[in-house]
């Protein structure tokens, strides 16, 4: 139902005994970003690309089409608290800087490191075709609505 590289928690937790893992964590991100992020990537670079569609009008058709199959869009659009859980020994936050992940990481792992993690930054709005197209214009009914699907993930995480 979705790429083993976005299997949530309840998926893992089937697949393998967690609480034996050394290492085991998860990314989470500001979830305004995030499902903006997405609405790009849908709009450029998936199946949609091409049939521009206001983000409103997006968020409102992802979220019915989450109400009948939650793993659409790979399995993104689904709140981030669904991939963490007792057994996650560690969250980051993607604002952080996925090199501080990656630097702990490697450091759990035993993995010695000499100087700092760089990441090349790809994938991101720039590269995508027309420059990631138009600015994100939100009307305040659709943030309210992300608000609201996504309380849990604001709170568990921290967000504002």
């Amino acid at each position: 139902r979705c790429p083993p590289q976005h299997y949530h928690y309840a998926i893992l937790n089937e697949l393998f005994s967690l609480e034996k893992a050394t290492i085991s964590f998860c990314v989470v991100r500001n979830p305004i970003a995030r499902i903006e992020s997405d609405y790009i990537w849908a709009m450029t670079k998936s199946t949609m690309r091409g049939r521009w569609m206001s983000f409103d009008d997006w968020v409102s058709h992802i979220f019915e089409r989450y109400t009948r199959n939650p793993y659409c869009l790979a399995n993104h659009i689904r709140p981030q608290h669904e991939f963490a859980g007792p057994k996650i020994k560690k969250i980051f936050k993607y604002e952080d800087g996925l090199s501080v992940a990656i630097k702990h990481v490697l450091e759990m792992a035993g993995v010695p490191l000499n100087g700092e993690v760089i990441l090349d930054k790809i994938n991101t709005r720039k590269e995508s075709e027309n420059g990631g197209g138009p600015d994100i214009m939100m009307q305040d009914e659709t943030r309210q609505k992300i608000m609201d699907f996504y309380k849990k993930d604001f709170e568990s995480f921290g967000y504002s």
